[in-house]
């Protein structure tokens, strides 16, 4: 049986001031950064075994940030997968 797990990036500034971003990119805030870590403290405590996850990201860099900052206590990196990107809505 698979296993999906799906996590949501850290807080941006765009969220924070409750924005869309869609495919634009705004950074992680201070807190965002914090979540990310501890969301990787809560996945360290609950997998077995990281290396039987393959660990996809959307190459938006604030997803991609997240990643790294999560995965950095189980040892893996991020594979950036394009079909991930958030979808366009213009200007």
């Amino acid at each position: 049986m698979s296993e999906v797990l799906i996590l949501r990036h850290g807080q941006t500034v765009w969220s924070l001031a409750q924005r869309y971003q869609a495919a634009m990119d705004a950074p992680l805030t201070p807190l965002g950064v914090q979540q990310a870590e501890a969301q990787g403290r809560s996945l360290a405590s609950h997998i077995v075994d990281p290396l039987d996850y393959q660990v996809l990201t959307s190459p938006q860099p604030r997803a991609a940030r997240t990643a790294v900052l999560s995965l950095a206590e189980l040892g893996r990196v991020e594979q950036p997968e394009a079909r991930l990107r958030e979808i366009s809505i213009g200007q």
